[in-house]
This record gives C-alpha cells, sequence and structure tokens, in this order.
C-alpha cells in the first residue's frame, strides 16, 4: 500500500483534467477501427479489490494530513473510513471535513493507468452525488502505482462526467 509522500501533499493534488469534444461521427469512426482485445483492462482492474482499498488508505491518509497541518486536528481524528466501518454500499468511501467543520463524503477511485482512464460509477453513487451534491466529492486517484496523482470532482457525477449505462440487471419475466 502506498502512503502519501512526506512532502507537500498538496504536490499530489492536481486540476482534473478536460477532455476534448469530439462531434458523434469521430467517436464511432474512432471506436470502430480500435481493435477488440480479448482482456477488457478497465473491468479487471474496477474488480481489483486491493487496488481500490489501498486507493481509499491513500485518501484517508491524505485527507488526515490535510486537516491536521491545517490546525483542524480535531476534524481530523474524527475522518471515518465508512466503507469498512460501515460497509461498501453507502455510496461514498470517507466521511471527512471542510475546515469549517462542514462534512465532506469522498468517493474513491484508483486506477494505476492516467488521469481519463473511464471508471465505474454504481446507481448509489450517482444517487447520493445528487442528493448531497454540496458535500460530495469524488477523488479519482490516478498513476497510483507509479507517480500517485489526485483531481477532486466536487458534486453531482451527472454535471462533471459523462455517464454511459453499461450494465443492467435482467429479470425474467
Amino acid at each position: 500500500a502506498h502512503t502519501p509522500p512526506t512532502g507537500d501533499w498538496r504536490d499530489i493534488l492536481v486540476l482534473p483534467p478536460v477532455r476534448e469534444r469530439r462531434n458523434l461521427y469521430e467517436r464511432v469512426a474512432q471506436a470502430s477501427v480500435i481493435p477488440r482485445l480479448g482482456v477488457n483492462y478497465l473491468e479487471r482492474e474496477s474488480r481489483n479489490t486491493s487496488l481500490g482499498a489501498a486507493g481509499e488508505e491513500f485518501v484517508l491518509a491524505l485527507e488526515h494530513r490535510r486537516l491536521w497541518e491545517a490546525g483542524a486536528r480535531h476534524l481530523a481524528e474524527r475522518i471515518e473510513h465508512v466503507a469498512k466501518t460501515q460497509g461498501d454500499g453507502l455510496g461514498y468511501d470517507i466521511a471527512s471535513f471542510e475546515l469549517d467543520g462542514r462534512e465532506c463524503l469522498i468517493e474513491v477511485k484508483t486506477t494505476s493507468f492516467g488521469a481519463l482512464t473511464p471508471f465505474f460509477a454504481s446507481r448509489r453513487e450517482v444517487m447520493i452525488s445528487e442528493e448531497r451534491s454540496e458535500q460530495y466529492r469524488l477523488y479519482r486517484l490516478f498513476k497510483f502505482r507509479t507517480t500517485p496523482k489526485v483531481f477532486v470532482l466536487p458534486g453531482s457525477l451527472r454535471l462533471s462526467c459523462q455517464l454511459d449505462p453499461v450494465q443492467y440487471r435482467a429479470s425474467i419475466g
């Protein structure tokens, strides 16, 4: 597991990337020439629970350090890794705080790939990001195995991400 480097934790924090917008025709044309490999690396990585857990621990330490160094030690001590203490179905992984004491709900998405790598978001995560948008933060941790960096997407995932339905639960009848 990685722990935040000993330097300034702000060196890990970067601005969210901006993906260039292409028209539908260009996206379809590009998708049709991509060779299909037998392995879906994105899906494999998303199911890698040890990578996800390590990313959550990394962000937990980062948040603790952020609050501690800002003099909000009483808040740093109250951060909770709710994915461990209450289960993984809340729609966020960590309950932290803003410096003024307001609660901050953090969902961590970790990849060993680059900043623009797509990720999977559950229906619950999207719902909580909308219902509690003032408190919700998605921390996108990328290049985790080499040089970890993180950017933050605040509020509703519908406003900060392009959401594509990729999975359905099917029932007979």
